[in-house]
């Protein structure tokens, strides 16, 4: 069985890291546009597009990244144990 040092489960944990808050922070307009509708049904209803529509006008395209910041790092985190210790795991036990 090969010999797996510290830096093998530091690339992974790093790479799940990115992965996680790349693919979740992608999705932070969307939740935006959602929460707006949730929140204001008789102002934002006339579905997604327009939703986005409607925020950009608003409150310019920036908006859209409300929340960004703490949905990118909290996941990173997420992702850094997931992966990481998804192969520490894997391979050690």
């Amino acid at each position: 069985m090969p010999e797996y040092g510290v830096s093998y489960y530091v690339k992974s944990a790093v790479a799940g890291g990115i992965c996680c808050s790349v693919t979740h922070g992608g999705m932070c307009p969307v939740d935006v546009v959602k929460t707006r509708i949730q929140l204001e049904p008789e102002k934002y209803n006339r579905g997604m597009i327009a939703g986005f529509r409607q925020v950009i006008a608003a409150e310019g395209a920036g908006a859209l990244a409300t929340g960004l910041g703490p949905t990118a790092a909290g996941y990173f985190v997420q992702g850094w144990f997931k992966f990481g210790g998804g192969e520490f795991f894997k391979i050690n036990m």
